[in-house]
């Protein structure tokens, strides 16, 4: 079982999800939901100290209303590398192979998102 965030780490999270224009209620929820990185799994309460493995906001539908369907927190290193590639892109940045960052790795909120840009009907 992770640990909670600790005050510091929640007042950064904040003050940037007012930055990127997530409500905080959407905010709260995504907090609730990923206590890991989205994308490498890593879990933000053990974090080395190092600014690379502190969680912030992604949103997988830039451009869109933030929704809890759409924003999530992954850690600092992945959105560093990621920026705004597709995430089927980025998968295969050296980044991803020097991290062994698989899609199978994806929490099942991004994995949606992977499959419904590969089939928007569906």
């Amino acid at each position: 079982m992770s640990k909670p965030l600790n005050d510091l780490m929640l007042r950064a999270l904040h003050r940037s999800a007012i930055r990127c224009k997530v409500p905080w209620a959407v905010a709260l929820e995504v907090l609730a939901r990923d206590a890991r990185c989205v994308y490498c799994a890593k879990l933000f309460c053990e974090a080395s100290g190092l600014r690379s493995t502190f969680p912030t906001w992604d949103s997988l539908n830039a451009g869109k209303k933030p929704t809890v369907d759409d924003v999530v927190l992954c850690c600092i290193g992945c959105k560093a590398s990621k920026g705004r590639k597709p995430l089927r892109l980025w998968l295969q940045s050296g980044y991803c192979r020097q991290h062994n960052i698989e899609l199978r790795m994806f929490a099942p909120v991004a994995l949606r998102h992977v499959k419904h840009a590969a089939d928007p009907t569906g």
